[in-house]
């Protein structure tokens, strides 16, 4: 199938924990696009994420996960008393993944009532 464009919605690339899986994940994408297509990736920005009305507070925190990998966090959600692993993006960080998968143009877009989110669109 060929579509007209892709939306990665807030954090589905964020759990995919290795940047080479990461980068599989947008080149699929990429090969699945119609020339001249866009791809919209939206997540958090790990340089602004104190900026999130819901991070460190009474919906969850973050840890980090070991010494060896900063990239890899550990989210707890603290209603559920449950916990997710994230990598933590920032935008030089996406933007790599994007121009390894081949995307060109490749901006952020800024959302200002939510600037802890990390929007970037890329074009094939």
């Amino acid at each position: 199938e060929v579509y007209a464009g892709a939306y990665a919605m807030w954090g589905t690339i964020r759990h995919i924990l290795e940047p080479i899986r990461q980068t599989l994940f947008l080149k699929i994408i990429w090969n699945h696009l119609q020339d001249g297509s866009k791809i919209m990736i939206d997540t958090i920005d790990e340089e602004r994420v104190h900026l999130a009305p819901n991070v460190d507070n009474q919906y969850q925190y973050r840890d980090q996960l070991s010494n060896k990998n900063e990239d890899i966090i550990k989210v707890y959600h603290k209603s559920s008393k449950t916990f997710t692993l994230a990598y933590r993006f920032t935008e030089q960080k996406l933007f790599k993944r994007l121009a390894d998968a081949n995307f060109k143009n490749i901006q952020r877009v800024e959302i200002h009532k939510e600037p802890s989110r990390l929007v970037m669109i890329g074009q094939k």
